[in-house]
């Protein structure tokens, strides 16, 4: 398909009423940013400790298909590579999450297994069998994988799954005398599927042959093999980015310098050169911050900002509370 042809294509699945992208449970940036769009690869960083991770669930994952299960307008196929947790701990984020939204019980992922002095009830427990159905309908949408770490591994776990799901076009090329197959073009059996790719986070890739070093696996996967699965094959990508610890030195808390940026991200900054887009995640709590862009600030008080934005305006802010127990957010009127 060539660009005229995409163009007029989503001309006409807007007049059908379809979508050409998810938009972000955030009322207050709906124009700025259209949310979950295929052929886009974000990083979202922020400190160690501010919900990176509790955000990138909530963006792209429970908002897509929370989505999907709405309007079944499209389909979905989320990929979600967890280094810094186990499956089940995933799974469990998962209830947390969707008894909040459904059934409006707060418990975070230790309450859910009794860890501490918490004990559910007999009609918590009730209600966690009853939403058993549905969290399994979630779970088929989304591929938790944990053993794989290194960026080869990643790219070829994907790779190996879009192709089965559409159709190359090659063409022979010849390179130093030597003819080969180069890749021309991806068309997928399902047009309308979203394929979302998460590496969260990219500090705990595991370093490979020919990319012995962290800073080094991180550029590989980054501008190698993020690259080729949003260009090639149309994916979603996103990676989770910590700061620098650096950047919350005194000297960085004194200038006003701590709110997450493209300089402040850890272990290789190169990585946001590849991104569409950069997301923020900030919690002016942590730092015994009184007022916070005119709020009172509050230990629930987050702010998301958008840091870079190739297709759009940056340097966007936008306030919101944070239920840190069930991974969810609210955007301050």
């Amino acid at each position: 398909m060539n660009v005229l042809e995409k163009i007029i294509e989503n001309h006409a699945r807007k007049d059908s009423g379809l979508s050409n992208n998810i938009p972000f449970p955030f009322s207050k940036m709906e124009d700025l940013i259209p949310g979950v769009e295929r052929e886009q690869y974000t990083l979202i960083t922020g400190g160690t400790g501010t919900g990176k991770t509790k955000m990138t669930k909530k963006l792209y994952v429970f908002t897509p298909i929370e989505y999907i299960l709405k309007t079944e307008k499209t389909d979905l196929k989320i990929f979600y590579f967890a280094l810094e947790e186990s499956r089940d701990r995933f799974i469990l984020s998962i209830y947390s999450y969707f008894l909040w939204k459904k059934y409006n019980v707060s418990r975070s992922v230790n309450e859910l297994l009794s860890i501490g002095n918490t004990r559910l009830s007999i009609d918590e427990l009730k209600i966690i069998e009853d939403i058993t159905p549905f969290i399994e309908e979630v779970l088929s949408y989304i591929d938790i994988v944990t053993s794989v770490r290194n960026p080869t591994g990643i790219y070829l776990y994907v790779k190996d799954w879009v192709e089965k799901e559409g159709d190359i076009t090659y063409r022979e090329i010849t390179i130093k005398g030597k003819k080969i197959k180069a890749r021309v073009s991806y068309k997928p059996h399902h047009e309308d599927k979203y394929v979302v790719v998460v590496v969260d986070h990219l500090s705990l890739l595991q370093p490979e042959e020919g990319a012995p070093t962290l800073h080094q696996a991180m550029s590989k996967l980054s501008s190698v093999y993020f690259l080729d699965l949003r260009d090639m094959y149309k994916c979603t990508v996103v990676g989770v980015q910590q700061q620098a610890a650096a950047m919350e030195s005194v000297d960085n808390f004194k200038y006003e310098k701590i709110e997450p940026s493209l300089n402040g991200l850890g272990d290789n900054k190169l990585t946001s050169r590849d991104a569409n887009k950069v997301y923020g995640v900030f919690m002016p709590y942590r730092y015994d911050i009184k007022i916070y862009r005119g709020e009172k600030v509050r230990q629930d008080l987050i702010c998301f900002s958008v840091i870079k934005n190739r297709e759009g305006l940056s340097n966007l802010h936008l306030l919101l509370n944070f239920n840190g127990r069930v991974g969810s957010y609210k955007q301050l009127k």
